[in-house]
């Protein structure tokens, strides 16, 4: 009997070390409105080779050329409204956001500046023109704490602004690895 204690002690102790362990691992992100932060649904970021990106809306954001770039893609869902408020505009019930983020050949732990390195856009939406879903990020960081072969971990703060000066600000952190 007490052998079966043990046993079942040092599993439940296990399962308990490997919840938590992949509850911290898992990448949150986070839309800040006013004083309230909205988690997002989380979909996949990854970086690409041989591109950078375009801050034009008028083009595709990403352009062949030396260098890496982050996407990461998020969404936001909202089941209880019928209609999302994201500053001048409003969504059925789910927004899809893509950011893009320059990154230097050399990924390296430290601090990047976003400004004029990042770009957001909000995917769908098709009934909008295409320079109020591109949103450039004026102020924010990418804080890469971990690189490990083709991947990496990263914490991403940014405060992005369309041309009407509608901004999206997002949070949170970011498991990036190579596609390709």
């Amino acid at each position: 009997m007490k052998n079966y204690l043990k046993i079942l002690f040092i599993v439940v102790c296990i399962v308990t070390i490997l919840i938590s362990c992949r509850s911290r691992l898992k990448p949150n992100m986070y839309q800040i409105e006013e004083n309230s932060r909205l988690k997002l649904d989380y979909i996949d970021s990854y970086y690409l080779e041989n591109f950078t990106i375009s801050l034009s809306e008028k083009s595709e954001p990403l352009i062949p050329a030396e260098g890496k770039v982050l996407i990461s893609n998020q969404k936001r869902i909202d089941p209880d409204n019928i209609e999302i408020e994201t500053g001048l505009m409003s969504a059925l019930g789910e927004i899809n956001y893509r950011i893009y983020v320059a990154l230097p050949k050399n990924i390296t732990t430290g601090k990047l500046d976003l400004k004029n390195k990042s770009i957001c856009r909000i995917i769908g939406m098709y009934d909008l023109e295409n320079r109020l879903k591109h949103y450039e990020c004026r102020e924010g960081y990418l804080k890469i704490d971990t690189v490990k072969s083709s991947r990496f971990h990263a914490y991403l703060y940014g405060k992005y602004f369309n041309y009407k000066n509608d901004s999206l600000v997002f949070d949170g952190d970011l498991n990036v690895k190579e596609k390709k």
